[in-house]
């Protein structure tokens, strides 16, 4: 869901609608609507517990946003536009006097998620701060207790998004924990899924047009997209939300007197080893941190995760990405230091959730975290001879209710 809200209509953008002294430059597979005043608003992505297309108004009305999911709304009225998105905004916003906002170019100024925003016909930004973070808990819960609760957060979530998709969704299993674990849940759940089966990109005229800088961002150098409406189930950003990003963790590790650094020579078989070694110099300026409370480090750890935007919509490719939400990474930060540490190197809770609804599916997983063979580890997968005999498709099993 790429915009540029500026002066000018650009070349790169496929859509253009103008508006008063401004022009609002689109990818494809926004929505459009109206409200009862006539304003145009234009929508996309999904929200976790409703249909968006039956809350539009609702959400173009709010002044602070209340809902979770991954969508963007861009409202045209009177005084120039407003951005909404949803609490937890999955995509930056930056502005430049001369040229309005955009979420493709780094531009001199950042809206961080914590902001509301809106651009008048002379290209003065608006903004105001809510409360993105609200109450944060810090008492120590057992590795059950927090198992149990992401699996009620993941459970529900993905329950209510299926009822509002008239379409199987796609996955891609490249024996990754997180989409490993979001995947099981679709097993155990019934919810109708396409395996993909080979690196799928559609060239469509706004990836030919910015396909060098969409790769500037980490969420858009390796993934699938297609040009007609779908759906991708993506693990990311799993690594910041379960307590696995270098920095937030090494964080959290200063709260308890160690690091990643004192933590690896004990754990050389994890999962997670050769990925964390690669940080250990860079994470060295942490020495210094001293946390005398795990609320304070959660709550500083959590406006870093919530302002590292990844990964969102490309065209009429949806990215569902149901690990993106602030409370998993709260409960997993209250474990004990023991459990906590488990996570850390071997993401034990995502295991005992793939354990609880699909064991087969953990013979799948990498035996390390980005190592060079990966995948190796799918030739376990179920009906492997069917993915063989059909590799030439995109989609080698469905799996409907």
């Amino acid at each position: 869901m790429f915009f540029n809200i500026g002066p000018e209509k650009l070349d790169n953008f496929p859509v253009h609608y103008q508006h008063g002294k401004l022009t609002v430059n689109l990818d494809t597979g926004w929505k459009e609507t109206v409200d009862v005043y006539n304003n145009k608003i234009f929508y996309k992505g999904y929200l976790d517990k409703a249909n968006i297309d039956n809350c539009i108004v609702e959400l173009s009305n709010q002044e602070e946003p209340l809902h979770t999911g991954n969508f963007c709304l861009i409202k045209c009225f009177d005084q120039g536009v407003t951005l909404k998105a949803d609490r937890y905004r999955s995509f930056p916003i930056w502005y430049d006097p001369a040229y309005g906002l955009n979420n493709l170019i780094s531009w001199q100024e950042t809206s961080w998620t914590d902001s509301f925003v809106k651009l008048t016909h002379e290209l003065e930004k608006v903004e105001s701060k809510f409360d993105l973070l609200g109450i944060v808990q810090s008492d120590t819960l057992t590795f059950s207790e927090v198992v149990d609760q992401v699996d009620a957060i993941l459970t529900n979530k993905i329950l209510s998004f299926a009822q509002n998709v008239n379409q199987p969704i796609k996955v891609f299993l490249s024996g990754g924990i997180d989409t490993t674990t979001l995947f099981s849940y679709l097993c155990k759940l019934k919810i109708p899924y396409q395996i993909v089966s080979c690196y799928h990109t559609d060239l469509d005229y706004f990836y030919l047009k910015n396909h060098g800088t969409l790769s500037k961002f980490w969420g858009y150098r390796q993934f699938h997209y297609w040009k007609e409406p779908s759906v991708l189930l993506s693990g990311t950003p799993g690594d910041e939300f379960t307590v696995r990003s270098p920095t937030t963790t090494n964080m959290i590790l200063r709260y308890y007197d160690t690091s990643l650094e004192k933590l690896l020579p004990k754990h050389t078989d994890s999962l997670h080893f050769n990925y964390f070694s690669q940080y250990v110099d860079s994470l060295r300026y942490q020495e210094h941190l001293n946390y005398t409370s795990l609320e304070h480090v959660i709550k500083e750890c959590s406006n870093i995760i919530l302002n590292d935007w990844q990964h969102w919509h490309l065209g009429p490719t949806i990215s569902y990405t149901p690990l993106r939400d602030i409370k998993i990474f709260q409960l997993i930060a209250r474990l004990n230091f023991d459990d906590l540490v488990q996570q850390i190197m071997n993401s034990s809770v995502q295991r005992e959730l793939i354990k609880r609804n699909n064991p087969e599916l953990l013979t799948i997983l990498s035996t390390n975290k980005n190592n060079s063979n990966y995948m190796e580890n799918i030739t376990n997968l179920p009906n492997l001879q069917s993915l063989d005999q059909n590799s030439h498709l995109d989609f080698l099993q469905t799996q409907m209710t």
